[in-house]
């Protein structure tokens, strides 16, 4: 019988899955690149120690407009599924609580691993390849076309990414071709990025890190809150408190509304008990000048920050200080509010939010428009939160992607395990 010839679209971490998996399920497989090499964007991930996947796979760890289609595909391929394949690839893992990485620490060594399969089950790669255009035979089969080569496929899959970090190739293409396919596309902004204020003065607490509590509101009305550690920097906050909420308030201000982030600086007192603190170091230190004050508990650029504010001189003596501007401070320390007028660009996020409407697709991942042409990562309306959740959602994408893919009957193919 004649084999399946397969296109992937995109050499990324979905799109090195779905070849694999078809290749090994019978297909001869093509994956059309448009960078120099595979994988470039794996190697960025989780600061270069690639966080692959989570114990944890929650759903709510994920957002979607529709995750009825996000939710069957993660349970045709989860974590466990994850880390039986990349065992099976020889690649040791280490686990941190519920975080996996692989044994080295290494982005390069699950990179590695899939080239070395990817070789073993021989697919053909072909580097700088930028598709430009997709097109459907009157036989159904799909001509794939770029600057400098063209060839006919039974089956596509588009695995090209989103539009985050497009210096790795996600620049939106994706979208384009599948556009031209009748397909539509939600809302999109950068996901897992920094958030900007409308402080102009926030360059003289750049660099300054805490651990806080972090409030959202969207016009006035409570969305979210984080833990973690909060990064200063001169056009707003970051880390990665800051980016599991910056999906909110990215579709937030894309729709004109007002986001506010309130900082708890002290999450672990209550207002009333930090003033009484505050009070009580004030009776104890009543000589010393206001900055020698403030160093017992913030940070100096943050103290000299909040004394601009509250038109305190850092000079004043604290017997001279009243308690009602004590009272200011401590307000200040537990609902410091910052007004968010804009988020990172896509050079500086990590996902897109949003993407292909699940509308459009079925549980295989195939379009309802097109039989034959499938999807997976980034390119749908799928993000997670950071934590491994994005490169689980590649690799059960592109895992049920190829399998429904190299599979020759049609409709749901039920457990693919």
């Amino acid at each position: 019988m004649k084999k399946l010839k397969i296109a992937i679209i995109g050499g990324g971490a979905s799109g090195l899955m779905a070849a694999i998996i078809a290749a090994k399920n019978g297909a001869k497989v093509d994956i059309w690149e448009r960078n120099e090499r595979i994988g470039k964007k794996i190697l960025s991930t989780g600061n270069g120690k690639c966080n692959f996947s989570n114990k944890d796979l929650s759903i709510q760890h994920y957002h979607s407009n529709d995750k009825k289609v996000l939710t069957a595909v993660l349970n045709q391929f989860g974590f466990q599924d994850t880390e039986v394949f990349f065992r099976e690839l020889g690649m040791m893992i280490r686990s941190k609580d519920t975080l996996l990485y692989p044994f080295s620490e290494q982005a390069s060594t699950v990179l590695d691993v899939l080239r070395y399969e990817i070789a073993d089950l021989g697919i053909q790669v072909l580097c700088e390849k930028l598709v430009s255009d997709i097109q459907i035979l009157k036989d159904g089969r799909f001509k794939v076309i770029s600057s400098s080569y063209t060839d006919v496929y039974d089956k596509v899959i588009l695995t090209c990414g989103g539009k985050a970090a497009p210096k790795s190739g996600s620049d939106g293409t994706g979208y384009k071709l599948a556009s031209k396919l009748g397909h539509k596309t939600t809302k999109l902004c950068p996901g897992l990025t920094g958030l900007k204020v409308s402080d102009k003065e926030f360059k003289m607490i750049a660099g300054v890190r805490s651990q806080v509590k972090l409030s959202l509101f969207i016009n006035g009305e409570f969305m979210a809150e984080e833990k973690g550690e909060l990064q200063l920097t001169d056009y707003g906050v970051s880390g990665i408190a800051v980016f599991q909420l910056s999906r909110i308030a990215g579709m937030s201000l894309n729709s004109q509304n007002e986001v506010s982030l309130y900082v708890d600086l002290c999450p672990e007192l209550e207002l009333e008990a930090l003033k009484l603190l505050l009070q009580k170091k004030k009776v104890q230190f009543e000589n010393r000048s206001l900055d020698a004050y403030l160093s017992g508990f913030l940070n100096k650029k943050l103290g000299m920050y909040f004394a601009k504010k509250l038109g305190l001189s850092l000079h004043a003596l604290m017997k001279d200080i009243k308690n009602e501007q004590l009272y200011q401070l401590a307000n200040l320390c537990k609902n410091w509010k910052l007004s968010i007028i804009d988020i990172n660009s896509y050079e500086q996020a990590q996902v897109t939010a949003g993407g292909l409407c699940f509308s459009q697709i079925d549980e295989d991942l195939q379009s309802k428009l097109h039989k034959g042409l499938y999807f997976a990562g980034e390119i749908l309306d799928v993000d997670g939160n950071c934590g491994g959740y994005n490169l689980q959602w590649a690799w059960s994408s592109g895992y049920v992607a190829g399998y429904s893919a190299s599979n020759h009957s049609s409709g749901h193919s039920g457990d693919k395990r």
